[in-house]
């Protein structure tokens, strides 16, 4: 029984170090508050990543050692992604992705070595 008594005491030992070394763990879908590695998940992205982007394009609060970030801001963010970068990828709502223009790459390397020659 003892035993038993140290295991359970032990593993909630083992339970609290983890939730304070790895919290984000420990989050939820539901929840308002995410730490950079969430937000990192959330957009498929590297952790370096989400630290590179601009405090004002995506707005951070640091309490500690630790930077977290409202899920809403994370959605605000990927909005303005979409409406503002020419390199999104958009998504259709079926899935599937969505044809983009055509281009005949054999032609426009002609054309740009016609123009070179010529030059």
């Amino acid at each position: 029984m003892a035993l038993l008594a140290s295991i359970i005491v032990k593993s909630g030992h083992v339970a609290r170090s983890l939730r304070r070394s790895q919290p984000y763990r420990f989050v939820d879908q539901a929840s308002e508050v995410m730490f950079v590695e969430n937000v990192a998940e959330t957009l498929c992205t590297s952790v370096d990543f989400v630290r590179r982007i601009p405090r004002s394009k995506l707005p951070a609060a640091k309490i500690g050692l630790r930077v977290l970030y409202l899920r809403a801001d994370v959605v605000s963010y990927i909005r303005a992604a979409i409406h503002d970068e020419p390199g999104v990828q958009r998504v259709a709502p079926s899935g599937r992705v969505r044809p983009r223009a055509q281009v005949d790459t054999a032609a426009v390397l002609r054309s740009a070595f016609k123009v070179a020659s010529n030059g």
